[in-house]
């Protein structure tokens, strides 16, 4: 069953958009790819409003945790470290949650 996170971020500067965009593009997501069973990130605005859901997809539930519990990923949480506080700097945190798919 595909599983998906949702985080909803403020952009603390709005005219800093096309950074956050190349920040996730050229950083976030290839970071993300070497992630096993996740497969693929996302970055959506809301409209007319400097707010962003930033997704992440994966095979399922159990494949994602079994993933944050591995020794691999607290290596590549290190590696991720100077992006996700280049994020930190950028965005304010709103909220988040997660999904179960329910169709095949």
């Amino acid at each position: 069953m595909r599983f998906t996170t949702y985080k909803r971020w403020q952009l603390i500067d709005p005219r800093a958009e096309a950074e956050l965009v190349a920040l996730v593009r050229d950083e976030v997501a290839p970071l993300y790819a070497l992630l096993p069973g996740c497969t693929g990130i996302g970055l959506e605005r809301l409209c007319d409003r400097p707010v962003f859901l930033a997704t992440q997809y994966w095979e399922s539930r159990e494949v994602n945790q079994a993933v944050l519990d591995s020794e691999s990923y607290a290596h590549w949480l290190k590696r991720y470290e100077p992006t996700l506080s280049r994020w930190a700097w950028m965005m304010t945190f709103i909220d988040e949650w997660a999904c179960e798919s329910i169709l095949p």
